[in-house]
C-alpha cells in the first residue's frame, strides 16, 4: 500500500474576515497556516505517489481567482453599507433641521432705523422774509427737521434743514433755508432720523415714522415778498 502524504500550497496572506472554506477545489482544503511569509492562507490535500506540478499550479490559479473575486464582492458590499449609512444620516439631519426651522418660525423683526417711539412736529403758516421757518418739534431719537417744496401733495426736493437735534423737545426752532420761499406756496416739513453720525444725509437719514405714519407738517408761506 502506498503511503499518503500532504501537499501544501500557499495561496497568499491570511484572510481578513473573508470565509474561503467553500472556495477549495474538489479534494482540497483551505485554512490558515504558517509559511516563510508568516501567517498565510494555504490549500492542502492528501497525496499518494507522484504529484503533477502542472495540476498543482492549475489548482492554485483557480483558487486564487475565486478568492480574489470573493474579496471584490465583500469590499463592494462593505462600501455600499458605508455609503447607505451616510445617506441615511444625511437625510435624518436634513429632516431634523427642517422641523426645527418650521417650528421656530422667523425671528423678531429688527426695528427700522427711521422708526420713532414718539415724535411731533408743529409749524404754523410762515411769515417773515422767507429765508427761515419756525417750528416746534419733539422726537425720541436724534435727527433733523427738513423743509421741502411740494410736488402736488407730496414733498419734493429739500430747500433747507435744521441743525442736528438731540432727542427731546425743541421749541421755536429756527430752520435756515437755502432758498427763499415763494409767497402763497405750500411746503412740507419732515423729521429725519439720524443714522448715527450727526450729519444730515438725505439719502440715508430717512423720514421718521411713528407707527405707520410719516411725521409731517404742511404749511404755507404768507409773509410779505421782499422787494
Amino acid at each position: 500500500m502506498m503511503a499518503l502524504s500532504k501537499l501544501t500550497v500557499v495561496i497568499g496572506r491570511a484572510t481578513g474576515g473573508v470565509d474561503v472554506s467553500g472556495l477549495a477545489p474538489a479534494g482540497w482544503r483551505i485554512g490558515q497556516g504558517e509559511s516563510v511569509h508568516g501567517h498565510s492562507l494555504v490549500m492542502t490535500r492528501g497525496i499518494a505517489g507522484h504529484v503533477n506540478p502542472s495540476e498543482v499550479m492549475l489548482r492554485r490559479q483557480i483558487m486564487l481567482m475565486k478568492y480574489v473575486q470573493k474579496r471584490k464582492y465583500l469590499l463592494y458590499f462593505q462600501c455600499m453599507k458605508h455609503d447607505i449609512g451616510l445617506i441615511i444620516l444625511s437625510l435624518i439631519t436634513i429632516i431634523v433641521i427642517g422641523v426645527l426651522m418650521f417650528f421656530s418660525g422667523p425671528g423678531p423683526e429688527e426695528p427700522r432705523i427711521n422708526m420713532l417711539e414718539s415724535a411731533s412736529l408743529t409749524l404754523a403758516d410762515q411769515a417773515g422774509d422767507g429765508y427761515t421757518a419756525i417750528a416746534s418739534v419733539s422726537l425720541s431719537a436724534g435727527g433733523f427737521v427738513s423743509i421741502h417744496n411740494m410736488l402736488s401733495i407730496a414733498p419734493s426736493e429739500p430747500i433747507g434743514a435744521s441743525i442736528y437735534l438731540e432727542p427731546g423737545v425743541h421749541e421755536n426752532l429756527v430752520i435756515n433755508l437755502d432758498e427763499r420761499m415763494e409767497l402763497g406756496s405750500s411746503y412740507a416739513a419732515l423729521i429725519r432720523v439720524d443714522n448715527g453720525d450727526g450729519v444730515l444725509d438725505y439719502s440715508d437719514d430717512r423720514a421718521g415714522v411713528v407707527g405707520e405714519e410719516v411725521v409731517r407738517e404742511d404749511f404755507v408761506f404768507i409773509g410779505e415778498p421782499v422787494e
